[in-house]
């Protein structure tokens, strides 16, 4: 077994978990804030992840890259601080007696598969090597399925039974 199958492995269990948690009764104003700048982040992730394949194709040029680059780091900074805030948000919950907030969980854990896309991307940048970008894709499709289970948390955040497509969606 290599370390790639079992980081995903890992990371399958790790949403399975979050899923089983309760959710609270109501999302606060900071959850759907939250909410919307993950949705947010994770359209500037798959943009450039679309950006990245398009330019190794299209043999880049000297200055494309660092740009590129440059794109990945900003947006990492902006991943780094949601997943910050998402994660002290929850921990302000628990210290005040109440259950860990479902949205809060979810944002953190697609915070951190955005970054984990954002690395396979430099990994491509710097090798071209297409398993880089197969990972990314991967760490993609993922994300996709935790921004479906954080808007099934916003359509109904009292319901736990409502985010099953994520564990469907990864053939558990």
């Amino acid at each position: 077994m290599n370390a790639k199958t079992l980081f995903i492995g890992a990371l399958q269990f790790l949403c399975l978990f979050i899923l089983m948690y309760p959710a609270c009764a109501q999302d606060s104003d900071v959850a759907r804030l939250y909410r919307a700048q993950f949705i947010d982040l994770h359209a500037n992730a798959k943009q450039m992840l679309a950006q990245a394949d398009e330019l190794v194709r299209a043999a880049p040029t000297d200055a494309s890259i660092p740009n590129l680059r440059q794109q990945i780091t900003l947006l990492r900074n902006h991943v780094n601080q949601l997943r910050d805030k998402s994660t002290q948000s929850n921990q302000e919950e628990l210290k005040n007696g109440e259950l860990s907030n479902k949205t809060f969980l979810l944002v953190s854990a697609g915070c951190d598969e955005i970054l984990f896309v954002l690395q396979a991307l430099d990994g491509f940048l710097d090798t071209r090597d297409r398993d880089f970008f197969g990972l990314a894709k991967r760490g993609e499709d993922l994300t996709s399925r935790l921004e479906q289970a954080i808007l099934a948390v916003e359509q109904d955040s009292s319901s736990v039974q409502e985010s099953p497509s994520l564990s469907r969606g990864m053939g558990l």
